[in-house]
């Protein structure tokens, strides 16, 4: 709950700083669609015109959209939580690095969406298949429209986090079917974030790349605190974390969930025994604890 509490603060910063924007947003769409015809990389167009003049795909696409990030992310943490306890603690921080990062990623560059690209001849499908649901232009309900983020199209969070909640499922389970339904989730999520002119190609290959730096940053913090305690080192949970990772996000993150321990606020990593251990017994517990390669 702190964790959340910390990350709609940021957003509700982000929200205020891009307040008279609006022209910068339209300069990065544009740039961005403009770099991606040059490369022959934009099918957000033919997408979202298919989307638009065939009912049977634009519904259910409007309706995924709109509820399943909201849905399957939190479901598949609480899986983790409930399957894999001491995964969940790298998991539960590539989430929140991730989602983070993605907030700065939108104070940084704040991009139109193709919708709302003046000119560039995108329909907004949502808008315009309202009447089939609950929501308005913008995937949430009448009168909720000023806590969203018009200008958050670069990176594609619900990317991101379809690429995480695969990722997980792939880590912790061993079923084939499991893995190849979870595998075509991202894929999905693709086509609906670019067919309802929501997003770029560029915006969720972004998502994608956002959460393999999470997920190299949690990596390369649980390394640090690793060797820290093998070499005998005391390190304070969420000082030693922030060492690791090395800057502001990373306290953020560890003083709100504990970040790779799990423990923040905690003391001196390791039990007395632990001191009088060689350090490569001392690297063996510190494996234990942090549930190296997600508990693998």
């Amino acid at each position: 709950m702190l964790l959340a509490a910390v990350l709609y603060e940021i957003y509700n910063l982000i929200q205020a700083s891009l307040t008279g924007s609006t022209a910068r947003a339209q300069r990065d769409g544009q740039d961005l669609l403009n770099l991606e015809r040059v490369l022959h990389l934009d099918p957000e167009h033919v997408l979202n015109q298919s989307f638009g003049h065939v009912t049977a795909l634009a519904v259910p696409a409007c309706y995924f959209y709109a509820t399943l990030h909201f849905i399957i992310t939190p479901a598949v943490l609480i899986w983790a939580y409930r399957a894999r306890p001491v995964a969940y603690r790298q998991l539960r921080s590539v989430l929140a690095v991730m989602t983070l990062l993605g907030l700065v990623g939108f104070w940084w560059f704040p991009t139109a969406p193709p919708r709302l690209l003046d000119g560039a001849g995108f329909s907004d499908t949502l808008a315009r298949f309202s009447d089939w649901g609950w929501w308005g232009s913008d995937a949430v309900p009448s009168g909720a429209d000023r806590l969203v983020n018009h200008y958050a199209a670069m990176p594609s969070l619900h990317v991101a986090w379809a690429t995480w909640s695969t990722a997980t499922v792939c880590t912790l389970t061993g079923s084939w079917i499991a893995r190849a339904i979870a595998a075509s989730y991202p894929l999905l999520t693709a086509m609906v974030v670019m067919g309802t002119g929501n997003h770029y190609l560029f915006d969720v290959l972004a998502g994608v790349m956002l959460w393999m730096l999470a997920h190299g940053v949690v990596r390369y913090a649980t390394l640090m605190r690793m060797t820290a305690i093998a070499r005998g080192g005391r390190v304070v949970g969420s000082g030693g974390f922030a060492r690791g990772v090395g800057g502001v996000f990373s306290r953020l993150i560890s003083a709100a969930g504990g970040a790779c321990s799990g423990r923040a606020g905690l003391g001196p990593l390791g039990t007395a025994s632990d001191r009088g251990r060689p350090p490569r017994r001392r690297m063996q517990r510190a494996r234990a604890d942090t549930g190296a390669e997600y508990g693998r």
